[in-house]
Order: C-alpha cells, then structure tokens, then sequence
C-alpha cells in the first residue's frame, strides 16, 4: 500500500529531519538540490539546495525518505521569510518500488505553494494526478534524477473544473534518509 501523506505532515516531518541532530556524534555530510518548474493555476520556479550542518536552520531541505524497503519519498521545503511575514513551498512524491535505477510511477503526492504570507487563505494545496520519477544514479546513500507530474487543487471550485499544476523539468540530487531519520 503505498505511503500517503498530506502536504502539512510532508512539511513537519521535513522541519523535523531537518532540526535533528545528535550531539554525542558527529553528523556525516549530507547535502542535496531539488529543482522544478510549474505552470497551470500557479506559475513559478522552485529550487531547494541544501547541505547538513548541526544546528541548520530548518528553512530549506530535500531529501529522499525511506518510509519502508521499498518506499521512499522525494520530499523538498522551501520558507522564507520578509516584510510580509513566512511564505513556504513543499513538495513530496512517494514511490514504491526497489531502489534501482528506472522509471517509476509516483503513487502519491502533494504540493503545497503559499504565495501570500499576510493571508493563509492563499496557500494552495494540490494533490498528485498523475507523475514519474525517473532514478538516473544511485551512489551511497545519493539518488538523482529528474520528475514530472500533474497536481489537483483540493479546494472545490465555485465553477468548472479544479484548478491544476503541472510540474516540468524536475531534477534531483538528494540523501536518502531512512524514515527513523539515519543517514541510509
């Protein structure tokens, strides 16, 4: 059964990952760099490049969770914060499969993508339709590779039909973390 979560969890789990640190041992270097572009109901850029510092301000991250043996999600966070107060994009895409190189169908996904930070009501969340994640190199415990996929606004609309985003030109070079938060 594939592993499904709402963009909310995706973002806590990321923050927690993210704000983890032992201080009995040191940390190993773990570094990473999701990219997409979208276009449909919002339309944008989005770049996360990130590396594993203790102490590392939990604004930005990617990685691949590995949720089961054979599960794993690609799982990226972007916040920032100005004048107008906190905006903050997510993404997560789940696979299930061995972790081989190849193409796989993503089996679960959101999006999340606020772009008002003065009024919660902006935040838009989207949930997968349909996409691929393409695994081109797997060295240690580094995947990369690229993604595409078309997402679905959860809000009803007033008319017609839910507003979409697609996702083009996905790439990735992310750890993959295991889902008890270790370096795989």
């Amino acid at each position: 059964m594939p592993l499904r979560l709402s963009v909310p969890a995706a973002l806590i789990i990321a923050l927690t990952i993210s704000a983890c640190s032992d201080s009995t041992e040191p940390e190993p270097s773990q570094s990473g760099s999701l990219s997409f572009t979208y276009s449909g109901a919002r339309t944008g850029d989005f770049l996360v490049s990130w590396k594993y510092a203790p102490g590392l301000d939990p604004s930005s991250f990617a990685a691949a969770l590995e949720s089961a043996p054979g599960s794993f999600l690609l799982t990226a966070i972007r916040t920032s914060e100005g004048d107008e107060g906190v905006l903050g994009k997510a993404l997560y895409l789940g696979i299930d499969g061995a972790m081989t190189t190849g193409t796989y169908g993503a089996t679960s996904g959101s999006l999340l993508l606020q772009t008002d930070a003065n009024s919660p009501q902006t935040a838009s969340n989207f949930d997968l339709v349909s996409g691929v994640v393409v695994l081109t190199e797997i060295e240690g415990n580094q995947i990369s590779g690229t993604f595409s996929g078309t997402f679905v606004s959860l809000a009803i609309p007033t008319e017609g039909a839910p507003d979409s985003v697609k996702i083009t030109d996905g790439r990735f070079d992310i750890p993959v973390l295991e889902a008890a938060f270790q370096t795989r």
